[in-house]
Protein backbone atom coordinates (compact mmCIF):
# COMPACT_ATOMS: atom_id res chain seq x y z
CA UNK A 1 0.00 0.00 0.00
CA UNK A 2 2.84 2.28 0.98
CA UNK A 3 4.06 2.14 -2.62
CA UNK A 4 0.76 2.14 -4.14
CA UNK A 5 0.08 5.65 -6.02
CA UNK A 6 -2.78 6.77 -8.13
CA UNK A 7 -0.47 10.09 -9.41
CA UNK A 8 0.65 9.64 -13.27
CA UNK A 9 4.56 9.28 -12.89
CA UNK A 10 3.87 6.47 -10.84
CA UNK A 11 1.54 3.99 -13.18
CA UNK A 12 4.06 2.13 -14.69
CA UNK A 13 5.10 0.10 -11.61
CA UNK A 14 1.52 -0.76 -10.44
CA UNK A 15 1.28 -3.54 -12.91
CA UNK A 16 4.61 -4.69 -11.33
CA UNK A 17 3.24 -4.19 -7.48
CA UNK A 18 0.11 -6.20 -7.88
CA UNK A 19 -2.45 -6.57 -5.81
CA UNK A 20 -2.08 -3.95 -2.55
CA UNK A 21 -5.43 -2.97 0.02
CA UNK A 22 -4.59 1.10 -0.18
CA UNK A 23 -3.38 3.89 -1.62
CA UNK A 24 -0.55 5.03 1.00
CA UNK A 25 2.20 6.73 -1.31
CA UNK A 26 3.13 9.75 0.32
CA UNK A 27 4.86 10.97 -2.79
CA UNK A 28 8.70 10.86 -3.51
CA UNK A 29 9.59 13.66 -3.22
CA UNK A 30 7.99 14.09 0.74
CA UNK A 31 9.43 10.42 1.14
CA UNK A 32 12.68 11.29 0.01
CA UNK A 33 13.03 14.98 1.71
CA UNK A 34 11.45 13.96 4.84
CA UNK A 35 13.35 11.38 5.42
CA UNK A 36 16.61 13.29 4.71
CA UNK A 37 15.12 15.98 6.71
CA UNK A 38 14.74 13.37 9.88
CA UNK A 39 17.93 12.32 9.55
CA UNK A 40 19.23 16.23 9.17
CA UNK A 41 16.99 17.47 12.32
CA UNK A 42 18.77 14.57 14.27
CA UNK A 43 21.67 14.98 14.16
CA UNK A 44 21.20 19.32 14.78
CA UNK A 45 18.93 18.49 17.79
CA UNK A 46 22.07 15.99 19.34
CA UNK A 47 24.51 18.82 18.93
CA UNK A 48 22.11 21.98 19.47
CA UNK A 49 19.48 20.45 21.81
CA UNK A 50 15.61 20.97 21.51
CA UNK A 51 14.97 16.88 20.25
CA UNK A 52 11.35 17.16 21.67
CA UNK A 53 9.22 18.03 17.88
CA UNK A 54 11.99 15.62 16.43
CA UNK A 55 11.63 13.16 18.84
CA UNK A 56 7.16 14.20 18.55
CA UNK A 57 7.54 14.01 14.62
CA UNK A 58 9.31 10.63 14.76
CA UNK A 59 7.72 9.14 16.52
CA UNK A 60 4.62 9.92 15.55
CA UNK A 61 5.56 8.85 11.69
CA UNK A 62 7.00 5.58 13.27
CA UNK A 63 3.98 4.33 15.21
CA UNK A 64 1.68 5.56 12.74
CA UNK A 65 3.59 3.46 10.60
CA UNK A 66 3.89 0.28 12.68
CA UNK A 67 0.11 1.14 13.49
CA UNK A 68 -0.95 0.96 9.69
CA UNK A 69 0.26 -2.45 9.09
CA UNK A 70 -2.24 -4.07 11.40
CA UNK A 71 -3.14 -6.70 13.79
CA UNK A 72 0.00 -8.99 12.30
CA UNK A 73 2.27 -6.43 12.95
CA UNK A 74 2.11 -6.86 16.89
CA UNK A 75 1.23 -2.68 17.99
CA UNK A 76 -2.42 -2.50 16.68
CA UNK A 77 -3.18 -5.82 18.34
CA UNK A 78 -1.55 -4.30 22.10
CA UNK A 79 -3.35 -0.81 21.47
CA UNK A 80 -6.59 -2.54 20.03
CA UNK A 81 -6.49 -4.66 23.66
CA UNK A 82 -5.25 -1.82 25.68
CA UNK A 83 -7.02 1.17 24.48
CA UNK A 84 -11.01 1.12 24.80
CA UNK A 85 -11.66 3.70 21.80
CA UNK A 86 -9.58 1.15 19.46
CA UNK A 87 -12.28 -1.57 19.36
CA UNK A 88 -14.25 0.85 17.21
CA UNK A 89 -11.28 1.44 14.80
CA UNK A 90 -11.23 -1.37 12.04
CA UNK A 91 -9.26 -0.05 9.30
CA UNK A 92 -5.52 -0.08 10.76
CA UNK A 93 -4.69 1.19 7.29
CA UNK A 94 -6.06 4.91 8.19
CA UNK A 95 -3.10 5.75 10.36
CA UNK A 96 -0.64 5.52 7.43
CA UNK A 97 -2.25 8.70 6.76
CA UNK A 98 -0.52 10.07 9.29
CA UNK A 99 2.91 9.04 7.81
CA UNK A 100 2.96 11.66 5.26
CA UNK A 101 2.26 14.85 7.78
CA UNK A 102 5.82 13.07 9.72
CA UNK A 103 7.73 13.13 6.52
CA UNK A 104 6.18 16.39 5.32
CA UNK A 105 7.30 18.55 8.59
CA UNK A 106 11.07 16.79 8.23
CA UNK A 107 11.05 17.84 4.75
CA UNK A 108 9.96 21.44 5.37
CA UNK A 109 13.14 21.50 7.53
CA UNK A 110 15.03 20.12 4.92
CA UNK A 111 13.93 22.05 2.26
CA UNK A 112 14.08 25.30 4.77
CA UNK A 113 18.20 24.01 5.48
CA UNK A 114 18.95 24.55 2.05
CA UNK A 115 16.73 27.90 1.31
CA UNK A 116 18.97 29.29 4.27
CA UNK A 117 22.25 27.96 2.11
CA UNK A 118 21.43 29.05 -1.24
CA UNK A 119 22.01 31.73 -3.22
CA UNK A 120 19.26 31.44 -4.93
CA UNK A 121 16.07 30.48 -2.60
CA UNK A 122 13.41 31.24 -4.74
CA UNK A 123 14.77 29.31 -7.48
CA UNK A 124 15.04 26.36 -5.38
CA UNK A 125 12.01 27.17 -3.84
CA UNK A 126 10.17 27.19 -7.21
CA UNK A 127 12.25 23.96 -8.56
CA UNK A 128 11.16 21.41 -4.94
CA UNK A 129 7.31 23.09 -5.70
CA UNK A 130 7.43 21.77 -9.63
CA UNK A 131 8.99 18.57 -8.94
CA UNK A 132 6.53 18.11 -6.16
CA UNK A 133 3.59 18.38 -8.30
CA UNK A 134 5.70 16.91 -11.11
CA UNK A 135 5.20 13.43 -7.91
CA UNK A 136 2.06 14.03 -7.35
CA UNK A 137 0.17 14.94 -10.66
CA UNK A 138 -3.24 13.17 -11.27
CA UNK A 139 -3.33 13.60 -14.84
CA UNK A 140 -6.58 13.14 -16.38
CA UNK A 141 -8.84 13.74 -13.64
CA UNK A 142 -11.41 12.18 -14.25
CA UNK A 143 -15.23 13.73 -12.71
CA UNK A 144 -18.64 12.22 -12.79
CA UNK A 145 -21.87 13.86 -12.61
CA UNK A 146 -23.80 12.93 -8.92
CA UNK A 147 -26.46 10.64 -10.01
CA UNK A 148 -29.75 12.34 -9.59
CA UNK A 149 -31.80 12.10 -5.87
CA UNK A 150 -34.29 10.04 -5.56
CA UNK A 151 -37.59 11.43 -4.35
CA UNK A 152 -37.54 8.96 -1.13
CA UNK A 153 -34.57 10.88 0.16
CA UNK A 154 -36.70 14.38 0.22
CA UNK A 155 -39.52 12.24 1.61
CA UNK A 156 -36.94 10.84 4.37
CA UNK A 157 -35.89 14.30 5.36
CA UNK A 158 -39.34 15.35 6.68
CA UNK A 159 -39.71 12.15 8.65
CA UNK A 160 -38.54 12.09 12.43
CA UNK A 161 -35.20 12.22 13.54
CA UNK A 162 -33.35 7.73 13.24
CA UNK A 163 -30.86 5.48 11.90
CA UNK A 164 -31.48 4.75 7.97
CA UNK A 165 -30.13 1.60 6.58
CA UNK A 166 -29.98 1.26 2.72
CA UNK A 167 -30.07 -1.94 0.79
CA UNK A 168 -28.73 -3.43 -1.06
CA UNK A 169 -25.98 -3.41 1.46
CA UNK A 170 -22.63 -4.37 0.08
CA UNK A 171 -20.48 -6.37 1.95
CA UNK A 172 -18.20 -7.60 -0.74
CA UNK A 173 -14.69 -5.75 -0.79
CA UNK A 174 -14.93 -4.87 -4.27
CA UNK A 175 -18.15 -3.08 -3.85
CA UNK A 176 -17.35 -0.94 -0.80
CA UNK A 177 -17.02 2.25 -2.87
CA UNK A 178 -20.90 1.58 -3.70
CA UNK A 179 -21.66 2.84 -0.31
CA UNK A 180 -20.71 6.42 -1.58
CA UNK A 181 -23.65 7.06 -3.13
CA UNK A 182 -25.60 6.25 0.12
CA UNK A 183 -23.79 8.95 1.86
CA UNK A 184 -23.78 11.17 -0.57
CA UNK A 185 -27.53 10.75 -0.23
CA UNK A 186 -27.55 10.96 3.43
CA UNK A 187 -26.77 14.93 3.10
CA UNK A 188 -30.34 15.51 1.76
CA UNK A 189 -31.98 13.96 5.27
CA UNK A 190 -28.71 14.35 7.24
CA UNK A 191 -29.91 10.95 9.52
CA UNK A 192 -27.48 9.09 11.08
CA UNK A 193 -26.51 6.47 8.41
CA UNK A 194 -25.58 2.79 9.13
CA UNK A 195 -23.74 2.64 5.58
CA UNK A 196 -20.23 3.46 4.93
CA UNK A 197 -16.60 2.42 4.90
Amino acid sequence: SYLASSAYAHRWWLTWLGTWGEVLYPGTVAAALGLGGGWMAWGRSRREGGRDHVVFYAGLGVFSLWLSFGPDAGLYSLVYHVVPVFSMLHAPSRFGLLVTPALSVFAGYAVSRWLRGHGRPLVLASAVVLVTLADLCLVPLTLFEAPPLSPVYASLAKWPYGPVAEFPFFFRRVDYHRHAEYMLFSTSHWKPLLNGY
